[in-house]
């Protein structure tokens, strides 16, 4: 199992705002722009959790509480893409929130 926590502050103004990591060890996360109304983070394991039949649990909130859409990705390059829509429910000035599980 993997997991941990990160945040992203004002993603809506901008679109490559660095991801800080809160919480969990043994890997980075690097802000991508996902296009239009979406921010993609790219997470990397130190060591890779290998195979790709697994489960991602994703909690993923503005600052203020509300919850936020968002994909996972996996394949053989990506330990971990998610893509989350910040077109309806982050306001600008808005930090985001994602912590995620993954299990194997």
């Amino acid at each position: 199992m993997r997991h941990g926590c990160f945040s992203v502050t004002d993603p809506l103004s901008n679109t490559l705002a660095p991801a800080t990591r809160i919480s969990g060890n043994g890997y980075t996360v690097t802000s991508a722009y996902g296009g239009g109304q979406t921010r993609s983070y790219f997470i990397f394991f130190d060591q890779p959790p290998g195979g790709l039949d697994s489960s991602v649990l994703l909690d993923i909130r503005s600052s203020p509480g509300r919850s936020m859409a968002a994909t996972v990705k996996r394949d053989n390059i990506i330990d971990l893409l998610v893509t989350v829509d910040v077109a309806s429910n982050i306001a600008s000035g808005e930090n985001l929130s994602v912590c995620f599980s993954l299990f194997r």
